[in-house]
């Protein structure tokens, strides 16, 4: 399964895709939550309710974020 799933601790590409990944998700959301129309085919709370789905799921990948890059960071002093 190496082949499969790989991390390049040489490159920061994927620490910056992560990152901006979970901006999107956390910014998208709040869009969503903010902005909720109150006229609309899909009622307000319902918005808001996908809005607090996607914040959650951009605060779900810091942990994440955050250990690959202690980890690659003391994986390149090796």
């Amino acid at each position: 399964m190496k082949f499969l799933f790989h991390n390049n601790e040489s490159s920061i590409k994927d620490e910056i895709f992560l990152l901006m990944f979970i901006l999107v998700c956390i910014g998208a959301g709040l869009l969503f939550y903010i902005l909720a129309p109150n006229n609309w085919v899909v009622s307000s709370n319902t918005i808001k309710a996908f809005g607090i789905v996607w914040i959650l799921a951009g605060v779900m990948f810091i942990p994440g974020f955050v250990y690959s890059l202690f980890s690659n960071y003391a994986n390149a002093k090796k």
